[in-house]
C-alpha cells in the first residue's frame, strides 16, 4: 500500500489506473532520477515513501538505466510537498527544476546532444533528444517560426503533473541555453490529460565552446 505522508503524491496516484504500477512503458533515464534523489539541499526521508520509491534511494539506478516515469513523478511531488510549500515555494520550485536539468544536461555524457549549431537546430531534433531521456512519451515540434516554437508532449492520461510540465519547461530552457540561446522564455499549456504544450522564445547566438 502506498504511503500517504505526502498529499500531492496521494492525489497523483489516485488519478492513475494502477497507482505506482501505472504505465510501465513510460520510463525515465536513471540520470534524471539521480539528480533528484542525490540533491543535498532538498533531501526527503525515504521511510516516508512507498517501498518501491524508498528502494531507489537505497540503490540508485545508474545514469543509463531506465525506471518508471510514475516513480520519478511521485518522488518529485514528495520533494515539493516537503520543501516548496512556503510563500516563495512555486518560484523556488521552478528554479530548482531549471537548475537540476541544467546540471544534468551540462555533464559530458549528455553535452554532445546540445552542442549544436543553434537553438533552432536543437528544436528540429528534439524528438530524438527527448528519446535519450524518456520512453513511452513523445515530444515534438508543432511549429517553429524564427525564434519562437510550439512543442507538444503526448503522454498517457494524467501521467504528467503540473510540476512535471514545469520541469519540462525548465529542461527546455536549459537545453536551449546550452545550444546558444539567450533570453529563453517558456509558457505552458496543459491542454488535456494526455497532451501538454509548451511555447518557447529565445534569441539566437553562437553555441558555447566545448
Amino acid at each position: 500500500m502506498e504511503q500517504v505522508q505526502h498529499p500531492s503524491v496521494a492525489r497523483y496516484l489516485a488519478l492513475l489506473p494502477r497507482g505506482l504500477a501505472s504505465y510501465p512503458e513510460a520510463q525515465a533515464k536513471g540520470a534524471i532520477l539521480r539528480e533528484v534523489i542525490e540533491d543535498r539541499h532538498y533531501r526527503i526521508d525515504p521511510a516516508s515513501l512507498a517501498p518501491e520509491l524508498a528502494a531507489l534511494f537505497r540503490d540508485p539506478p545508474t545514469v543509463s538505466e531506465w525506471r518508471p516515469e510514475v516513480h520519478f513523478n511521485a518522488i518529485v511531488l514528495a520533494v515539493h510537498d516537503e520543501h516548496f510549500g512556503g510563500p516563495d515555494g512555486e518560484a523556488a520550485y521552478d528554479r530548482w527544476a531549471y537548475e537540476r536539468n541544467r546540471r544534468m544536461l551540462d555533464k559530458a555524457i549528455f553535452r554532445i546532444l546540445f552542442s549544436v549549431a543553434s537553438p533552432t537546430h536543437l528544436l528540429n531534433g528534439v524528438k530524438r533528444r527527448w528519446s535519450a531521456f524518456r520512453r513511452g512519451t513523445e515530444l515534438r515540434v508543432d511549429r517553429l517560426d524564427g525564434n519562437e516554437g510550439w512543442l507538444s508532449l503526448a503522454h498517457p492520461p494524467h501521467l504528467v503533473t503540473d510540476l512535471e510540465a514545469r520541469g519540462l519547461a525548465g529542461a527546455l530552457r536549459a537545453a536551449l541555453e546550452l545550444s546558444g540561446g539567450r533570453n529563453v522564455a517558456t509558457r505552458l499549456f496543459q491542454e488535456s490529460p494526455v497532451l501538454t504544450r509548451v511555447q518557447v522564445r529565445f534569441v539566437d547566438s553562437a553555441p558555447r565552446a566545448t
